[in-house]
């Protein structure tokens, strides 16, 4: 069963331990999603740095479209 993300809120979101989002793109399905989002880019590396990131949707077609550009924080 697919998980809808729809009722997210905007705003600051913490993982927690050694987890992140996918920096490729995962296939469709994966995870629970139909369309799975992943970040271009790399993380920051020091504790309390900014990175400006792309999240893109996987798509049938496309792996990057949509996209949204984002930013993550190392805390």
């Amino acid at each position: 069963i697919a998980q809808c993300d729809r009722s997210i809120v905007e705003g600051w979101y913490r993982f927690q331990g050694d987890r992140n989002s996918p920096t490729t793109a995962p296939v469709p399905g994966q995870c629970g999603t139909d369309a799975p989002i992943w970040f271009q880019g790399s993380y920051p590396d020091t504790d309390g740095d900014t990175a400006t990131l792309t999240a893109c949707k996987v798509g049938f077609f496309e792996n990057c479209d949509p996209s949204w550009t984002i930013d993550v924080k190392n805390c």
